[in-house]
């Protein structure tokens, strides 16, 4: 008994573990994103608590729906939504970081740029007595003829008692970047409209595919490459200047690499302090950031490796709707396996989004066909999945929630599990899409890490994580079960951000004493804070029956551990600390 207290007194002599995540069943995160549903001061509502405990580990903040007063009231569906001003997001983002520091976990928070997005703003019929009318719908059909113009434009429209006018958002000029024959999608592709005429700033459409029109709905041009629009809008660069306390800035409408460069710039332009630069993840959802065209020997060239191999994104998003609008819908799912599968071998997290559990913002219960999009994203490698409508204004928030929780855990059990296969692939040489050689120190270790840890059953892989770099070198080696990944690191939004990579658990830890945050790197003192936090898990195993208990085994505290340090340092590594394997 003495000698237990003297080792946990030196374990505790130097640091202390601040906020974590430890283990858990399902390893796939959950990000929801925030709305009135959820959270609505107003009328008392503050689900965020409960959202945590049903198994959310991130939320994201759409500013398509945030303007600086929050006064606009837009119609979705069947519901009425009023946007949230700079005010409301500041309480949001208060209240994670309440919640965060009252729980002790790391709970990163998305920014979603609305970015150059079109949509309806405006639907205008004619009435008996002549004149335009204000509708929140209008429903079309096949051969119908409808107009199309910019907000605030005059233009002179024929003479004609049945004519429907839309009116859309665009900054750039619509009647100028459209031609005769181009298709136009409304709604992620469940109306299309064919152009027959364009004269000054009018746009004559006939309706191809007929339905129900609404207000706020998106707009894609599949095969029109807009000029005249920047990625990043005047309302994006308004809503950044905020500098709002988030963790990730999910840019929209990413076209190619320099899109994402430009937006880095912006960001280390506006924050002062680099520890504080929010990280990038770019939403893959326009014909241009997937497909850039031929070569001149006919290879098909892929705008998207260029996007995962800057060094300024973190990781994509699949943003299916506006995707299978640009692309149609049959096409959404090769392409999602395409991306995921060149995402984890690059090694950049990425998430799936857009309808996941659609029917679950009026059901209780959801779809079989939506319980096999989940499980299929989480096969294909996905790191994360993402709601949207369904808990921002949905009727079953914590519901969705829990649903999708249970088929994510369920999904990890199956024994036929793509990652057994996934590691077999890894072989240099082909790890790569373009089939380079790797690049850093912790690409060459990473994979005999994994692929000893499994071997061994080693119920842990500890690592430092600065920057987040090797935890995601590592993680996108896929190990399976029972091996869970412990990131180490100071920096509080390193912490949040390793939250989006599978299997990996953040430890953020601090010092008791006054002496700087520097990680110990010396080979013994790396082992006993590797040791400490591993006792510090076990403790919290302890406290309450864990589903993830069942997966470690009775005797994980008896097995090998494997550590690293292995760095992003190209030229070199130190072989004594890049490969370490521990018993406590």
């Amino acid at each position: 008994m003495a000698k237990k207290k003297k080792e946990n007194a030196k374990d505790n002599k130097s640091w202390r573990v601040k906020k974590a995540v430890c283990p858990d069943a399902g390893t796939v995160p959950i990000i929801a994103t925030i709305g009135p549903s959820v959270f609505d001061p107003e009328n008392d509502i503050d689900e965020l608590v409960n959202l945590i405990d049903a198994g959310v580990a991130a939320f994201r903040i759409n500013f398509s729906h945030v303007s600086e007063e929050g006064e606009i009231i837009i119609e979705d569906r069947d519901r009425k939504i009023k946007k949230y001003s700079y005010k409301n997001v500041e309480n949001i983002i208060i209240r994670i970081r309440e919640i965060e520091n009252s729980k002790h976990i790391p709970l990163p928070i998305i920014m979603d740029l609305k970015g150059p997005e079109i949509r309806t703003s405006r639907i205008l019929e004619k009435g008996e007595n002549g004149k335009f009318e204000d509708k929140e719908e209008t429903m079309v059909k096949e051969g119908d003829k409808i107009y199309l113009q910019q907000d605030s434009k005059d233009v002179e429209l024929p003479s004609n008692s049945k004519i429907k006018l839309i009116e859309i958002t665009f900054e750039g000029d619509f009647s100028r970047e459209i031609r005769t024959g181009s298709i136009i999608r409304i709604d992620d592709g469940r109306i299309e409209l064919e152009v027959n005429n364009i004269k000054n700033s009018l746009v004559s459409t006939i309706v191809k595919i007929e339905g129900k029109i609404e207000k706020g709905k998106s707009i894609n041009l599949p095969d029109v490459k807009l000029k005249s629009i920047e990625s990043i809008t005047e309302k994006d660069s308004g809503d950044l200047r905020k500098c709002f306390d988030v963790d990730i800035i999910a840019q929209s409408f990413v076209r190619n690499f320099l899109d994402v460069v430009r937006l880095d710039n912006i960001l280390s332009n506006l924050y002062s302090n680099d520890s504080q630069i929010p990280r990038i993840i770019a939403k893959i959802e326009t014909k241009e950031a997937v497909f850039q065209g031929f070569s001149k020997k006919g290879h098909a060239v892929d705008t998207f490796l260029d996007i995962l191999e800057e060094k300024s994104t973190f990781g994509i998003m699949i943003g299916r709707g506006d995707l299978g609008g640009e692309l149609g819908i049959e096409k959404v799912p090769k392409i999602q396996a395409r991306l995921i599968d060149y995402a984890n071998r690059v090694g950049k997290p990425i998430i799936v989004a857009t309808q996941m559990l659609e029917s679950m913002r009026k059901n209780p219960v959801p779809t079989r066909a939506e319980a096999e999009d989940i499980y299929s994203a989480i096969k294909q490698g996905a790191d994360a999945v993402m709601l949207s409508g369904e808990t921002a204004n949905g009727d079953y928030p914590i519901k969705t929630v829990k649903a999708m929780r249970k088929i994510i855990e369920e999904t990890e059990v199956d024994p036929e599990s793509y990652r057994r296969k996934f590691l077999g692939d890894f072989v240099y040489g082909g790890i790569y899409p373009k089939g380079t050689l790797p690049k850093y120190a912790v690409d060459v270790v990473g994979y005999p890490i994994v692929t000893m840890a499994i071997g061994a059953k080693s119920p842990f892989i500890l690592t430092y994580a600065t920057k987040a770099w090797s935890a995601t070198r590592i993680s996108r080696f896929r190990p399976d079960d029972p091996t869970f990944i412990l990131a180490l690191t100071v920096k509080p939004q390193t912490a949040r951000a390793l939250r989006f990579l599978y299997k990996v658990c953040p430890i953020l830890i601090g010092r008791n004493d006054e002496q700087p945050e520097d990680l110990p790197r010396q080979r013994g003192e790396v082992i006993d804070l590797f040791k400490y936090v591993i006792r510090w898990v076990k403790k919290q195993l302890s406290k309450k029956p864990s589903a993830v208990l069942e997966k470690l085994g009775d005797d994980w505290e008896n097995r090998f551990f494997v550590g690293t340090l292995a760095h992003q340092k190209p030229e070199w590594w130190d072989v004594e600390r890049a490969l370490m394997v521990f018993k406590l």
